[in-house]
């Protein structure tokens, strides 16, 4: 398995994204089915901040695609943009086991 580096995070609407992996899960007691890409940080005051996102949230889907790497959440945030939608529609777990849809606006 990989070890995070820094270059693997990726920046999207608000949110600093890092690969779910063991040390993660251990972290923010997430539980071992849940997959997803991993929120390591919300800016204050960002459309994600205000919507309640927070680290150790996972994103298990970005208008209904699974995510499973930072850059798959870029990549469908980009397609999304191009193809003129105003916002993303996301399924966010938590170590709680509350699974909820988050719809952030793309600016």
């Amino acid at each position: 398995s990989e070890a995070a580096k820094p270059e693997m995070t990726t920046k999207a609407l608000g949110l600093t994204l890092s690969p779910l992996n063991d040390e993660a899960r251990k972290t923010f007691k997430l539980r071992d089915g849940l997959k997803g890409v991993l929120v390591t940080g919300v800016e204050a005051n960002s459309p994600a901040y205000d919507k309640g996102l927070r680290p150790g949230d996972v994103i298990e889907e970005v208008n209904q695609q699974a995510v499973e790497k930072p850059a798959d959440v870029a990549t469908q945030i980009t397609a999304l943009k191009k193809q003129g939608k105003k916002s993303a529609l996301l399924l966010v777990g938590n170590g709680a086991g509350d699974v909820r849809f988050v719809a952030l606006a793309l600016n």
